[in-house]
């Protein structure tokens, strides 16, 4: 992580549950208190979620063990919808005021030769499929039953990483995370991730390294941090 973006952390005062987050234990003691203080709701029907095949209770063992649960397969109907509306939605970069939409990117490049690593598609929320996914029963319930309460918010991202030949400096300058890291988005907190193109071992897609959400707290998480290797 960049020392600039630590330095904004700490003036904003979001530094604290980026750092405190990546530890079992707050996150931990976080969900006790989070249970102890919310009001109890009842149980949502799954009637109508887009994950029939999921067993919520595998699901949640294996997140607690694993940090990760497959099987979350979205329909081919709502993959195309969300696909369109990201082709034809305008985007944007980090750092650059001009917004463009994918279709303009050739080889991580704009017309102008403007590099791009990530493009972020504007408004997601406003995909109704995607906000169908949002308030899809069974991802509450497993999302609840993980954390252990009910989360009250959700902040939902969709960005396309177009392939090209940009090395890795230039992705790292351009804010793409391609070095193993520690996520940590508040106190407690989990993600739900979906790809909307095909994808294979050779597709640049994420790794993950499986239980390493219990160890964050190793005596190298600390100078990971500061150098800039954890983000």
């Amino acid at each position: 992580m960049a020392l600039s973006r630590i330095v904004s952390r700490i003036k904003s005062g979001s530094i604290f549950p980026y750092v405190l987050g990546r530890f079992l234990f707050v996150r931990n003691a976080y969900s006790v208190v989070k249970r102890v203080t919310s009001k109890g709701e009842p149980p949502a029907s799954l009637d109508n979620t887009l994950f029939p095949q999921i067993v919520p209770e595998h699901a949640v063992a294996s997140l607690r063990t694993n940090a990760l649960a497959f099987g979350f397969n979205l329909p081919a109907d709502v993959v195309r919808e969300i696909r369109e509306y990201a082709e034809n939605i305008l985007c944007k970069r980090t750092a650059l005021p001009t917004e463009f939409y994918f279709r303009d990117i050739r080889n991580g490049r704009l017309p102008d030769g403007t590099e791009v690593a990530l493009a972020q598609v504007n408004s997601p929320r406003k995909c109704p499929a995607i906000k169908r996914i949002e308030q899809d029963p069974m991802l509450l319930k497993v999302c609840s039953d993980y954390l252990g309460y009910p989360p009250k918010s959700c902040h939902s991202r969709l960005f396309w990483s177009p392939a090209s030949d940009l090395g890795d400096e230039e992705r790292r300058k351009l804010a793409q995370t391609i070095d193993f890291h520690v996520d940590a988005y508040s106190y407690n907190f989990c993600y739900v991730n979906f790809y909307i193109t095909d994808c294979d071992n050779s597709s640049g897609a994420h790794e993950m390294i499986l239980g390493s959400h219990k160890n964050a707290s190793s005596p190298e998480f600390v100078g990971e941090f500061w150098s800039g290797e954890v983000g």
